[in-house]
């Protein structure tokens, strides 16, 4: 029902007729909105009690009204769009007196595959029950039991009609929580909106060139034009707009930059299925895990990775400090990319096990963070037989004082080396990748703290991969780099 909304000396009455739809259930509490016409707002108007749904009844009247009250700081009334059929990045910019999910969410249209998530939850709906339950794909039971107006929220709903989050009550306050390092999934509590160049985003401590903050758009796609790229300069373009109610993903790359560098450096040769490509796809996802009954033994032998079915999308080892049993997985994936397996292999002795947990790959985002890794647990081993190539490709290094680096690589003609060894003889091996000796020459290291440097002309090997090798006198592993090599 809706009335008109009448002033009789210093009271405002409305008389309003109450419509049954067939569906109503009778006994439902009563709500009520007030609409100012001359400023376009809404609000919620709250009474001490709620009158309920009955039929062929009065509730009040002139000389004994019922009483609901606007506050018009805290009861204003805000409606946040969400798309049909798919994602939505939304944050909150209000504070509701109940800021619980199931509250917030209230008057969507749920059914069974809707999910919300944030950087450390995610929540899918079971409409059975009409609760929102913690999605046990990823093995791990997540809360999610209130939403606040620091952090950005992806929201996905499979009704074909666009529906939008209302929420009412007092505006918030500014206030963005970015990590030091890496993925941040922010909301923006504006009211009103403005440019990147004067929000608090333009002060952010760690933020380096290379850095960036994008929205829903340049997400859903590929869309550059909804980024924003910091450089010496501070934001580009420093117009970029940060809007109310929008959720934005910031990415501070000072120290993930250093840690996932190294991550696809990896060597796994010989290892078909474990073969990556980090830039075959659009996004990136970022995770911290740990694995609570790794195996008994070196700890830096093993192999973490991901797979779509036999299609490798990311691994990673042991990162920092190997007995606080961290690990960094860099993953990549489109839209489309639904669960990754998880496997476990050692380096080493070529054993190989399935994890027990799997992943929901959510593009350009970190899911767990350092000091709360995900954790994962041993499942069934795997049978395989490693091939010479893995064999060779995979030696441990026995001499951790050593150093042999190598330029240019890629290496067209001559290669510089830098060597660095205890005194003694050394051979320099190159191999193929299925592990072939192609070149061999003996160096003597006349120092054991300074680099020598030698050169080796390489122009007259095809093009392709090659292991360089530093060996002892048994023919031990001391330090190898992976060479590139160009016509």
């Amino acid at each position: 029902g809706v009335a008109a909304i009448r002033r009789i000396q210093n009271n405002y009455y409305a008389n309003i007729v109450v419509n049954k739809a067939d569906n109503d259930k009778l006994g439902t509490p009563l709500t009520f909105r007030v609409w100012d016409a001359s400023t376009g707002n809404e609000y919620s108007a709250y009474g001490d009690t709620l009158p309920k749904l009955r039929l062929d009844a009065n509730i009040g009247s002139t000389a004994n009204p019922f009483i609901v009250k606007v506050d018009s700081l805290k009861d204003q009334a805000r409606y946040i769009p969400l798309n049909a059929n798919g994602f939505t990045w939304f944050s909150l910019n209000s504070k509701e007196p109940d800021m619980s999910l199931n509250n917030v969410l209230r008057e969507l249209k749920l059914s069974d595959g809707d999910f919300i998530s944030n950087r450390r939850a995610k929540l899918r709906y079971d409409a059975r029950n009409k609760i929102w339950k913690s999605d046990k794909i990823t093995g791990v039971f997540q809360k999610m039991d209130t939403l606040n107006v620091s952090d950005g929220y992806e929201i996905y709903l499979n009704n074909p009609s666009r529906q939008a989050i209302r929420i009412t009550g007092q505006s918030a306050d500014p206030e963005t929580k970015v990590l030091r390092t890496g993925f941040s999934f922010i909301g923006y509590s504006t009211q009103r909106e403005i440019p990147i160049s004067i929000t608090q985003l333009n002060g952010i401590q760690n933020i380096n060139p290379g850095d960036y903050i994008k929205s829903e758009n340049s997400r859903l796609d590929n869309n550059k034009t909804s980024e924003a790229n910091y450089t010496t300069s501070g934001w580009d373009p420093g117009t970029y707009p940060i809007k109310p109610n929008r959720a934005y993903l910031i990415y501070i790359n000072q120290v993930l930059r250093s840690e996932s560098s190294q991550q696809s450096t990896l060597s796994l040769a010989g290892l078909e299925d474990w073969q990556w490509d980090p830039g075959q796809f659009p996004e990136q996802m970022y995770t911290y895990v740990t694995i609570e009954n790794l195996p008994v033994g070196n700890k830096e032998d093993w192999a973490l990775g991901a797979f779509v079915g036999n299609e490798c999308r990311g691994f990673a080892t042991l990162i920092d400090a190997p007995d606080m049993n961290r690990w960094l997985l860099q993953l990549s994936g489109d839209r489309h990319t639904n669960k990754l397996e998880l496997r476990l292999h050692n380096r080493s002795t070529g054993q190989e096990y399935h994890i027990v947990e799997n992943l929901d790959f959510l593009g350009d985002h970190l899911d767990y963070d350092w000091q709360n890794p995900m954790p994962l647990h041993l499942g069934a081993a795997i049978k395989r037989k490693p091939s010479i190539e893995y064999k060779v490709a995979n030696r441990k290094v026995t001499l951790k004082n050593a150093s042999l680096d190598v330029y240019p690589n890629p290496v067209k003609d001559v290669l510089q080396m830098a060597l660095k060894a205890p005194i003694g003889t050394y051979l320099l091996l190159l191999r193929n990748m299925d592990g072939k000796r192609i070149a061999i020459q003996k160096w003597e290291s006349r120092s054991n703290e300074e680099k020598e440097n030698l050169e080796w002309n390489l122009g007259k090997l095809p093009a392709g991969m090659y292991f360089l090798e530093l060996l002892d006198r048994k023919e031990e592993l001391v330090q190898r780099q992976k060479l590139v090599k160009t016509q």
